[in-house]
């Protein structure tokens, strides 16, 4: 999704899992860049007329707009208005809300949050001292603070934390009012940071590390149940399926290291040493985590064993080091993950050890599960591995090593940084569309994988070829069907004199073959 859009509204710090601490990441080794001058690889003519029919159609926004959010959908536009005073109200839809003195942006960023689906919406509202959440129009109960909501995939619930006379509680709306849970022992935390209480994807479980502030005495609170006491545990996981709850703990012993376990669904296992980075496979049936050998372990203190994955009970293998994340692939059957040794990277999958480089970065499994790629770093350049199999390296890979499959799984896409500071995708390894220095795009297909669409704020390319329309910001372009997109977008046009803000959709057509497409 592209991370322009109101999708960046989605699971905040509040409802993420437990990952490591930005401290505890292993640093990257720093490596050579390549410094020779060839020219990039030659790129498909767009100096031509555009085989795109592309249709805008003006959105006529409210008055005094303050700022604006994109659903994920690109089909709907929320207005912040500015009203007399200070007063401020939401326009979605062309229906005006009620006024309030503060409408927080979430997160930091947009003001409004959207289901996935983009049919409901929420925000987080002030009216003198009284903070709610109102969703789809609706004030939630009054509260002395609230935390960020967050939906339900489906977009059927809304949950988010909140304070009320003094405590805190959980408030969850399944649609047909709000229930106000009481999180007794939970341990407040300030706005903004990681909090220790998690939420299921269904948005009808809880869970979170409680005790005394001053004691390190803990238990972890699920479902307003206790499960166990401990020394430390770390904030509990969800499974997909919201069916598991799981979270590593720590008890003592009358001598030497303390035991640290993994507690799915109540039941211990273990113990072992020095865990970290707990997962759940896509199907909620399996668990994963990393027992010993990662810089900066969730329980600071204790020595490290050699590395090894703790996968459904079983400890296996055995390395100097494993980097954090494990890697299910989509069917559950495979595992991958970064080691480490004599300061080198290495890619596992399925147990077997991958060639060593200089660094190597997060492994990404095709839709089908039957193949994986990932970027490495040898002496000079960055690479992909393609079920084993190394690309020609270029400078370097935008968006964070970011790489793509198609739907069908039989593409891969990046976008490259060529050794004069362009930036092409590359499409199996091929490049798609001029060379240039824009700000690197982001990668997507369309449902039958025919079409590759890269997009930044300003410029929508499909097949490596421009849609016509340039735009000063945008929502995520979006395929209705494979020969069509949409997108919302706003540009600043000079009208009687004066600079305005202007909104448009604007509709493309496809031909069936305009360019390079993936076929």
């Amino acid at each position: 999704m592209h991370r322009h859009a109101i999708a960046a509204c989605a699971l905040l710090a509040l409802f993420t899992p437990f990952t490591l601490p930005a401290s505890a990441q292993t640093p990257r080794p720093t490596r050579s860049r390549r410094t020779s001058s060839k020219t990039p690889p030659p790129a498909a003519d767009t100096s031509g007329p555009s085989p795109f029919t592309e249709k805008t159609t003006p959105i006529k926004p409210p008055e005094k707009v303050m700022v604006y959010a994109f659903s994920p959908r690109s089909d709907r536009i929320a207005f912040v208005i500015h009203k007399t005073g200070l007063k401020k109200a939401i326009v979605i839809d062309g229906q005006e809300s009620a006024e309030f003195d503060e409408i927080r942006p979430l997160g930091g960023k947009q003001s409004v949050l959207f289901s996935d689906d983009s049919k409901r919406f929420a925000y987080a509202a002030r009216r003198e001292t009284t903070w709610l959440v109102v969703t789809d129009g609706k004030e939630g109960p009054a509260m002395q603070s609230v935390e960020d909501p967050a939906f339900s995939p489906d977009g059927s619930t809304i949950a988010y934390a909140a304070m009320k006379d003094g405590k805190p509680v959980l408030v969850i709306d399944f649609g047909s009012g709000a229930t106000i849970n009481d999180l007794p022992g939970f341990i407040p935390v300030q706005r903004g940071v990681n909090s220790p209480l998690a939420v299921s994807p269904d948005r009808r479980h809880w869970a979170y590390v409680a005790g005394p502030a001053a004691s390190p005495d803990r238990t972890v609170i699920i479902d307003g149940k206790p499960s166990g006491q401990f020394s430390d545990a770390a904030k509990p996981v969800f499974s997909p399926d919201s069916s598991h709850c799981a979270f590593l703990a720590k008890t003592p012993k009358p001598a030497g290291d303390p035991d640290e376990w993994i507690v799915l669904d109540g039941k211990k296992l273990g113990p072992f040493q020095n865990l970290s980075a707990l997962v759940f496979s896509p199907d909620s049936k399996h668990y994963a985590a990393i027992r010993g050998g990662v810089s900066g372990p969730v329980f600071p203190g204790t020595p490290q064993p050699r590395a090894a994955v703790v996968r459904d009970g079983a400890v296996t293998g055995e390395f100097e080091a494993i980097l954090p994340p494990l890697i299910y692939s989509p069917d559950s059957s495979r595992l991958a993950f970064i080691a480490e040794a004599n300061g080198r990277r290495y890619c596992v999958i399925d147990g077997k050890a991958e060639p060593a480089f200089q660094n190597a970065h997060t492994p990404l499994f095709s839709p089908d599960s039957k193949h994986f790629a990932y970027a490495a770093e040898p002496a000079r350049g960055v690479a992909v591995i393609f079920d084993g199999r190394p690309s020609p390296a270029v400078n370097d890979i935008a968006n964070d090593y970011a790489l793509v499959f198609s739907p069908d799984s039989n593409h891969l896409a990046y976008v490259a940084t060529m050794n004069d500071g362009t930036r092409v995708p590359l499409l199996d390894n091929k490049p798609v569309g001029t060379p240039s220095r824009a700000n690197a795009p982001d990668l997507s297909f369309a449902p039958d994988s025919t079409h590759l669409l890269a997009q930044n704020r300003e410029k929508i390319w499909i097949d490596g070829l421009p849609v016509k329309q340039d735009r000063k910001s945008a929502s995520a372009a979006v395929f209705d069907s494979p020969t069509h997109l949409h997108t919302l977008i706003t540009r600043v046009e000079k009208i009687n004199n004066w600079n305005v803000q202007t909104f448009y959709r604007l509709d493309v057509d496809i031909p069936a073959s305009p360019g390079t497409a993936a076929r």
